[in-house]
């Protein structure tokens, strides 16, 4: 069974600026039975010849916790550093891939 999932990049504001990651999952349901274990490798794209950033984890995600990822995948400053190469055109890529068992508690 496909659950519904979403990709969500935001810039963060504490005491110093990032890009946070974050994979969400099913968030659409009213359901507060549903479960799904998954392993998700997030990837902010190289446009340049560079490496990309690759960040990996894991988690059950469920109605109270159905998003799950990095709040500080990389600061800002290094992502928009030129000579970094992950800005092009004024645009990012980011890429995830989700790895999940079969949801539990979805009709």
């Amino acid at each position: 069974m496909a659950m519904p999932n979403r990709i969500n990049g935001q810039g963060r504001k504490k005491t110093t600026q990032s890009l946070g990651f974050y994979l969400e999952c099913n968030a659409d349901s009213d359901s507060k039975a549903w479960s799904c274990q998954a392993s998700a490798e997030f990837r902010l794209r190289n446009q340049k010849d560079g490496p990309d950033i690759v960040k990996e984890t894991q988690h059950r995600f469920y109605c109270k916790e159905n998003d799950w990822g990095f709040g500080n995948f990389i600061s800002w400053n290094e992502m928009m550093d030129p000579e970094k190469g992950y800005v092009k055109d004024n645009s990012i890529l980011l890429e995830v891939k989700v790895v999940a068992d079969e949801p539990d508690g979805v009709r």
